[in-house]
């Protein structure tokens, strides 16, 4: 399945909205996404040399992020398992299949 990221979603009643940057707000050149809250934003940065998976893989990344903030998880959230949870989660979107017979 061909994942392609939203122009906006809903999380816990709050929408955000997905922005392509030249570079994050407020960040080092090397920081590829973030979710600014207050504004209800998801910046994403897009390089022509940008593969899908990596874009969609920091899509998922802030996603992550998101509901974790809906649920009022610390806002300075692991890192590493919010890597990895994303990137789990996009594998699994990304290779979902369905059948024509089966419902």
């Amino acid at each position: 399945m061909k994942f392609i990221i939203p122009d906006s979603f809903e999380i816990a009643g709050r929408t955000y909205e997905v922005k392509y940057v030249k570079k994050c707000t407020d960040c080092s050149d090397d920081v590829t996404g973030q979710v600014r809250y207050g504004a209800g934003v998801v910046e994403l940065v897009k390089n022509i040399e940008d593969c899908d998976d990596a874009t969609n893989v920091v899509f998922f990344h802030e996603l992550v992020h998101s509901i974790l903030f809906a649920m009022r998880e610390n806002p300075r959230h692991d890192e590493k398992f919010v890597s990895r949870f994303a990137e789990l989660l996009y594998q699994a979107i990304k290779t979902m299949e369905k059948e024509e017979n089966n419902g």
